[in-house]
Formats: C-alpha cells, sequence, structure tokens
C-alpha cells in the first residue's frame, strides 16, 4: 500500500504521521509525494507505524512512480559510453 493511501484511508494528516514517525513535515510530504526514497531506519518506522501497511517495497516499485518524480538515466545506445555527470 502506498504512503499517501494508508494517510487518506486512516484519516491522518502528514503533520501528525510524521510526528508518528519521528522525521519531519516535508520529509513525510516528500514521500508521499515520490519525491524522494526513504532511508532504511525511516522505512522501518513507516512499516511499524502503519503495522506493516506500508512495505519497503511500496516506495521501490514502478507502480508507485509518478511524473515528475525522480527519474533514472536513460541507457546509452548500444556502443556508446554514458558520460559521466
Amino acid at each position: 500500500m502506498k504512503l499517501s493511501d494508508y494517510l487518506t484511508q486512516e484519516g491522518e494528516t502528514i503533520t501528525s504521521f510524521a510526528k508518528r514517525i519521528e522525521r519531519s513535515t516535508s520529509t513525510v510530504s516528500r514521500l508521499v509525494r515520490g519525491l524522494t526514497d526513504p532511508d532504511g531506519a525511516t522505512v522501518r518506522r513507516i512499516a511499524e507505524a502503519t503495522n506493516n501497511k506500508v512495505q519497503p517495497n511500496d516506495f521501490y516499485s514502478d507502480e508507485n512512480a509518478i511524473e515528475g518524480g525522480p527519474r533514472q538515466p536513460e541507457p546509452s545506445p548500444p556502443g556508446e559510453f554514458q558520460k559521466a555527470s
């Protein structure tokens, strides 16, 4: 289950959830919008706070990608090397 779906289902605000997992409101907001990936400690806190309804894989599957979110670099065509940024 996506974190945004959990919060909606439970009627919980980002602010109150952030307090429960001891993270900033801005961090939780970015997680909900898919703009950042949680670190290991945050994933564990979220899983615990949601009674495992939100799992680590819920943050990393393609299903949760949103337009405007983090993007992976395009693969180079065969025989070409990708320039380092």
